[in-house]
């Protein structure tokens, strides 16, 4: 499903990546390991085409997707989320995952918005400004919109970043009920 073939980059003859190769696919999540300043979140850019390599190739299924944008990957099934949440904090939580579903889906929206609610434990918070939200809250906001946009593999840049222990632990969990979700159906990168 996804395949990255020897990745390279640099930043003003810094290397941030050098041959990077991996494959997700599947259902399987995948963990990228290593300490702050190892390349992770370049990483995560360069797949979702924010950022184009110095070298290699990124796979998305058979398409090579190494010189698009990142609307053009996201159209190829490819999700992401990011190491700070980003939401749209004078929306609602319900407007946030509206958002992602939008992009997915023609009809039938309010009822894949209260489904995905329903699913991460963000029902008690639909009407509260994403502004409003606790940090762990706001990751499964994230979360929630990413998935609206039914990826195929859901990229999770740092995904516990900032969170405490029981956080965590509800991330994990969350994390797992998405892989083994017939719904969701997506592999993943964290």
């Amino acid at each position: 499903m996804l395949r990255v073939v020897q990745i390279s980059r640099s930043f003003s003859g810094l290397q941030a990546l050098s041959g990077v190769s991996l494959e997700v696919s599947g259902m399987e999540i995948l963990g990228l390991i290593g300490s702050n300043g190892s390349g992770k979140t370049t990483l995560v850019n360069v797949i979702t085409g924010v950022l184009p390599p110095d070298s290699g190739r990124v796979y998305v299924g058979d398409v090579d997707a190494t010189n698009m944008g990142p609307d053009q990957i996201a159209r190829l099934g490819v999700g992401r989320t990011f190491q700070v949440a980003r939401l749209f904090g004078s929306l609602t939580v319900v407007e946030n995952v509206e958002l992602g579903v939008m992009m997915a889906a023609t009809r039938g929206i309010d009822s894949q918005v209260k489904w995905m609610l329903d699913r991460l434990g963000l029902t008690d918070w639909a009407s509260a400004r994403a502004s409003t939200l606790p940090y762990g809250v706001k990751r499964r906001l994230e979360i929630a919109r990413a998935l609206g946009t039914r990826p195929r593999i859901l990229l999770r840049d740092e995904p516990a970043a900032g969170l405490n222990d029981d956080e965590s632990d509800e991330l994990l969990d969350t994390i797992h009920k998405i892989r083994d979700d017939s719904e969701f159906a997506c592999s993943m990168l964290i």
